[in-house]
C-alpha cells in the first residue's frame, strides 16, 4: 500500500503517540519487525525526524502495512493509533478491492460453518435506525439468514400485533451479538439510543464481546463526539462492500 502525503503525516502523529521515545519505537520494530534495524533505516536525528524516515522508506518500499500491523500489535491500547491504523487501511482496500476468482465462491471467501448455539434464540440483534433499512440494513439481515444465522430484524422478527417494546427486548437480550449500523440517523434516535444501552448493559455485565459495530457514512470522529468509549470498539466500514463487512460479521459468529 502506499501513503499519500497527508496519511504518511497522520501515521507519523499516531506513532509518535503511540511510541513516545525512540527506545520504544526501536524496541518495536526489533520485536515484531525481524530484521528491521531502526537505526540503519532512519538514521539519527529526533524522534519526530526518526518517524518520519521511518514512513518515508516503508512508504517506498512497500512495507508500510507490515509497519502499521506491527505498532498495533506491540500498542494495541492506543487510541489513536488504533483509529489511524483503521482508517489508512480501510482507504487502501477501498482504493484496491479486492476481486475473488469464480470458481467456487465459498471456497474463495472462505465462509465459516454455522454453529449452533442453544443457549441464545438468536445469533444477532441488528440495532439500526429506519432510514438506513433500504441502503443497507435489509441487505444486510437477509445475507446473513441467507447463511443459516438466526437474525432478530424487525421486519422478519415482528409480527402483526406484537409489542414492539416488549419483542425487542427479547431480541436485546436472547441473541449472542448485537450489530450495531451507526450511521448520523442511528445517532438522532432515542429508540436506538435504547438498544445501544441494553447491549452495552449486556456486555457489561457478561464481560464478553457483545456488540458488533458497522460504520454507515460515518467517520470516526463522528463516533467519538457521539460516544467516546463506543469509538474504542473497532468498527468495519459498510463503503468496504455488504460482502466484506458480512464476512468480517462471521468471523465472530
Amino acid at each position: 500500500m502506499g501513503l499519500s502525503g497527508q496519511q504518511r503525516k497522520e501515521l507519523q502523529l499516531a506513532l509518535i503517540d503511540a511510541f513516545p521515545d525512540i527506545a520504544s519505537l526501536e524496541r518495536m520494530l526489533a520485536y515484531e519487525l525481524e530484521g528491521k534495524n531502526l537505526r540503519a533505516i532512519a538514521g539519527e536525528g529526533s524522534l519526530q525526524n526518526i518517524v518520519f524516515e521511518l514512513i518515508k522508506k516503508a512508504n517506498a518500499q512497500g512495507w508500510v502495512k507490515e509497519l502499521i500491523d506491527a505498532a498495533c500489535r506491540e500498542n494495541p491500547g492506543n487510541q489513536l493509533l488504533k483509529a489511524t491504523a483503521q482508517e489508512l487501511l480501510s482507504n487502501q482496500l477501498e482504493a484496491n478491492p479486492v476481486t475473488l476468482p469464480k470458481t467456487s465462491v465459498q471456497e474463495a471467501i472462505q465462509i465459516p460453518q454455522k454453529t449452533d448455539n442453544p443457549s441464545h434464540e438468536y445469533d444477532v440483534f441488528i440495532s439500526h435506525a429506519s432510514e438506513d433499512k433500504d441502503s443497507f440494513v435489509r441487505p444486510l439481515a437477509k445475507k446473513l439468514q441467507d447463511r443459516g444465522y438466526r437474525v432478530w430484524y424487525d421486519e422478519f422478527s415482528l409480527k402483526l400485533g406484537d409489542s414492539l417494546s416488549n419483542s425487542i427486548d427479547k431480541g436485546l437480550a436472547n441473541a449472542r451479538y448485537g450489530i450495531v449500523v451507526l450511521s448520523h440517523n442511528f445517532f438522532k434516535k432515542k429508540w436506538t439510543q435504547r438498544e445501544l444501552n441494553g447491549l452495552t448493559a449486556r456486555e457489561v455485565g457478561s464481560e464478553n464481546k457483545v456488540i458488533l459495530p458497522i460504520w454507515h457514512d460515518i467517520e470516526y470522529q463522528d463516533i467519538v463526539n457521539y460516544s467516546p468509549t463506543l469509538a474504542d470498539k473497532l468498527g468495519v466500514k459498510t463503503s468496504l462492500g455488504m460482502d466484506y463487512v458480512v464476512n468480517k460479521i462471521v468471523e465472530v459468529l
